[in-house]
């Protein structure tokens, strides 16, 4: 399923897909700089990522960088590295912060790679689909992808009165 949002009459965007097959929860939500944003959890991935795009829109700072290494996706394309940026979370009253590589036109926008689960000591429950953090002193529930249950469509912009 997919939903579809009008930029102006006769265009259409995709906004949100869903992934009907219940067991594949593989995101956590985060407050990053005041916004809930979803981040895949990836453990295949040896560093964190962001997309270039995200981080220019949450106003990132970032620090070029050479790197000899390059990033290879699972598909075996070589990502285009723009560099690095410091991102703190709000997650349940704990503050974390760690360092992301951006990286240029990047799907998922937000993903949790190998570096980040093992400093901040986590663990992936599949039975019960959550990952922990610090012993569980933090406990987050993995969710799918922009479940379109959580997608507004809208054809214009509405403002909605708080507490309505």
């Amino acid at each position: 399923m997919t939903c579809l949002r009008e930029d102006y009459p006769g265009s259409r965007r995709r906004i949100c897909a869903t992934n009907t097959d219940q067991q594949s929860r593989q995101y956590v939500v985060m407050r990053v700089k005041n916004r809930n944003l979803q981040f895949l959890i990836n453990p295949g991935s040896s560093n964190s990522l962001i997309s270039s795009k995200l981080a220019h829109n949450l106003g990132s700072k970032l620090e070029r960088t050479t790197n000899s290494n390059p990033l290879i996706a699972a598909s075996g394309q070589q990502l285009n590295v723009l560099g690095k940026t410091a991102m703190t979370f709000h997650v349940r009253g704990l503050i974390i912060v760690h360092s992301f590589t951006v990286i240029e036109n990047l799907f998922s926008s937000l993903l949790i790679g190998d570096d980040f689960l093992r400093k901040n000591h986590a663990v992936i429950n599949y039975a019960n689909s959550t990952v922990s953090f610090y012993d569980g002193l933090v406990v987050l529930p993995l969710q799918n992808y922009n479940s379109c249950n959580n997608c507004a469509c809208v054809h214009k912009t509405v403002c909605i009165p708080g507490y309505s």
